[in-house]
């Protein structure tokens, strides 16, 4: 166990925009009907693509775009997207119903999508079934500015001048949907494919995407890498700008994933759970060539695996990690000293109500102050086996009510106090024990939770 003295206010490192990106996939109506309805659609459109959709992905900002995505990118051949819709080849979509598909949004559409949304470009090439030539002629037919076959091709097509590709993918889910290949297999056809997609232009670098593992497959990582960085200079990285790695947060299990609407505040915090997972897929050191790889790779980006919050409880790190951007934006002091070990025996989906709705609600608490008076200072620790959570920040003590013996703004009885109604009921569910003053100004809420008898581990639920 480690004591973390926490300053929110020292910046350690840049979280890239592209990690909040999107992917289109040819998945039911995702394409049709839901991105792309056609130029004579009576549904409002420019360029075919809806606009209340387009509108609502620029409310959102999404920094850059995926697309073929899922199983149907091995299967997608560029050609017969292109040149007048009427006399493109329609195709089988063998991945998603066997539904057929008229090819009427291709690359050009794309492109379009990507510039009425203002977002960067990641297009995934198909290894699975393609070849290197069709790949290669992909690349020129996009990105070449000058006389050649596929440019010239492109310009018939409408569209003289080529677009910027700012990623491309070299296959996708390939040990599975996309060709059920071998990792070192992968990681050989991967150094032959690479080598094709050329950057045209020396001032617009194509970032070059490997297929990563699925979950928790480090064997298929290892093998990858060490086929990529096989009797290359260590300056190339493996010829690639990024490795994917394919993992799905459900709430429940794959089969049974739960409603994307209709779910119940554990549900929220199950999710956000399984979310933190992938810290420990992005951190799990198996073999050194691939560590020092994604070193490099991240410092090269001017990135840091390490979080704020590394006390090496996943659940912890990433609830607290989680809030503190958005404290820090409220110009919030966050002060923390966290002594817990990797392992935690307590239901972790009361656990992140417990920690979650305490910072909700500290958070909450210190908005009706000036700037300069805002703090939240947080304390966790395991004494003889028993969990500790202290929680206390400064509040205006006029604003606070009791009823019922539980605290509430006088705003609103519906508003702070139900996040400590939600404390309370997780607390008591571990048979544990909640407390809450005001004092002199300042809100404390502490909370013990007792000695776990059954310390059977509960382990995760991987997909």
């Amino acid at each position: 166990m480690a004591k973390l003295v926490i300053d929110a206010n020292r910046k350690l490192s840049k979280i890239n925009k592209e990690i909040q990106g999107q992917f289109s996939e040819h998945l039911g109506r995702c394409i049709y009907e839901g991105l792309y309805v056609g130029e004579n659609s009576d549904i409002p459109n420019v360029n075919g693509m809806r606009t209340d959709v387009v509108e609502a992905l620029k409310n959102i900002k999404v920094p850059v775009l995926r697309w073929p995505g899922g199983c149907f990118a091995d299967e997608y051949h560029w050609k017969d997207g292109i040149g007048p819709k009427e006399s493109r080849k329609k195709m089988i979509n063998t991945n998603w119903g066997g539904v057929v598909e008229d090819n009427s949004f291709g690359t050009h559409e794309f492109f379009e999508l990507c510039r009425q949304i203002g977002c960067e470009t990641y297009i995934n090439g198909n290894m699975g079934s393609g070849t290197v030539q069709e790949m290669s002629e992909w690349v020129e037919y996009m990105t070449f500015d000058g006389v050649s076959p596929m440019a010239d091709l492109r310009a018939e097509n409408g569209h003289e001048k080529p677009w910027t590709v700012d990623f491309f993918g070299i296959g996708n889910e390939n040990w599975g949907c996309g060709g059920n290949m071998n990792p070192e297999f992968y990681g050989n056809m991967y150094r032959r494919y690479q080598t094709f997609v050329r950057d045209y232009d020396g001032n617009k670098k194509i970032r070059k995407i490997a297929c990563g593992a699925n979950s928790d497959d480090y064997e298929w990582t290892q093998e990858v890498m060490k086929a990529c960085f096989r009797r290359i200079s260590p300056q190339q990285h493996g010829m690639m700008d990024g490795l994917s790695l394919h993992y799905y947060t459900v709430p429940e299990t794959w089969d049974h994933k739960g409603s994307a609407t209709e779910f119940a505040e554990k549900d929220w915090y199950k999710t956000m759970k399984k979310t933190m997972y992938m810290e420990e897929l992005i951190r799990q050191k198996k073999d050194e060539e691939v560590c020092k790889y994604i070193d490099e790779l991240l410092n090269s980006r001017g990135l840091s695996h390490q979080g704020i919050v590394n006390s090496g409880n996943i659940l912890v790190d990433g609830l607290i990690n989680y809030k503190i951007p958005y404290m820090k934006s409220l110009n919030i002091d966050f002060q923390a000293e966290i002594a817990i070990p990797f392992d935690l025996k307590w239901p972790e989906d009361n656990l992140c109500i417990i920690i979650g709705n305490l910072l909700d609600n500290a958070i909450e608490g210190t908005q009706k102050l000036k700037e300069e008076e805002r703090r939240i200072y947080l304390e966790m620790m395991l004494k003889k086996d028993n969990l500790f959570i202290l929680i206390k920040n400064p509040c205006m003590e006029q604003s606070l009510m009791k009823k019922g013996g539980h605290f509430f703004t006088t705003k609103n009885e519906e508003g702070h106090g139900m996040g400590l109604l939600s404390v309370k009921r997780a607390v008591e569910e571990c048979q544990g024990s909640i407390y809450t003053n005001v004092e002199n100004g300042i809100f404390q809420a502490s909370v013990m939770l007792p000695r776990v008898e059954n310390k059977t581990d509960q382990g995760r639920d991987v997909l």
